[in-house]
C-alpha cells in the first residue's frame, strides 16, 4: 500500500473501532458528540474515516472508557487484518482478474468494507477470550 492509502485505511479502521465502541455503550453519535464537546457532524466524519486531532481523540477515548493506546492498538490490528484480507482476495486464483480489477476500481469503498470486517474480527476475538 502507498503511504496515502495507509493513512486512509488507518482512518477508516479507527472510525469503525470508535463506532463499534460507541454502539457497544449504546450511545448515539449525538450523545458521544455532546460528551466529547464537538458537533455530531465531527463524530460522523471521524467514524467515516477522518482522523481526529489528538485532543478530540483523547476525549473520545476517555468518554468510551478506553485509552488512546488501546484505540491505536485495535486500529493497527484492524489495519493488519484488512491488509491480510485484501492480499488473500487479490491473490486467490479462484478470484479472477475481474475481482482484482473491481478492488482497484472501488478503492476506498473496498477498504471501508474490509475495515468493517477487520474491526469485527478484533472484537470477536475479545468476546471469545472473555468466555
Amino acid at each position: 500500500m502507498h503511504a496515502v492509502n495507509d493513512d486512509v485505511l488507518y482512518g477508516l479502521v479507527l472510525g469503525k473501532v470508535i463506532a463499534r465502541l460507541r454502539e457497544d455503550q449504546r450511545l448515539t453519535q449525538t450523545e458521544l458528540a455532546h460528551q466529547v464537546g464537538v458537533p455530531q457532524s465531527r463524530i460522523s466524519r471521524i467514524e467515516a474515516g477522518t482522523i481526529p486531532d489528538a485532543l478530540t481523540l483523547q476525549r473520545i477515548a476517555s468518554t468510551l472508557k478506553v485509552s488512546t493506546d488501546q484505540l491505536h492498538a485495535w486500529t493497527v490490528e484492524g489495519v493488519e487484518n484488512a491488509r491480510k484480507a485484501a492480499r488473500t482476495v487479490a491473490s486467490d486464483p479462484d478470484n479472477g482478474a475481474w475481482v482484482r480489477s473491481l478492488l482497484g476500481a472501488v478503492g476506498v469503498a473496498a477498504l471501508a468494507g474490509l475495515a468493517v470486517f477487520a474491526v469485527a474480527a478484533i472484537f470477536a476475538d475479545d468476546v471469545d477470550s472473555e468466555t
